[in-house]
């Protein structure tokens, strides 16, 4: 299990919220950011490497 964080933006792309979790892959984090799909735009982290940004309207953008 990695440990990976969702970050919770506004609309000037300042943190919010921020959520820990542990997930298998990369595909497992993205999964558990759908949690947060009701919020206007979410990144996924995995450490210091960026996985994926995620704005409602929108698929995700991955690093």
């Amino acid at each position: 299990m990695h440990d990976y964080k969702i970050y919770v933006l506004d609309g000037q792309e300042h943190i919010v919220l921020a959520y820990d979790f542990k997930g298998s892959d990369d595909a497992s984090a993205l999964e558990e950011s759908k949690k947060h799909s009701d919020k206007t735009l979410i990144e996924v982290w995995q450490g210091a490497r960026f996985v994926a940004r995620i704005a409602r309207d929108a698929k995700a953008a991955s690093g």
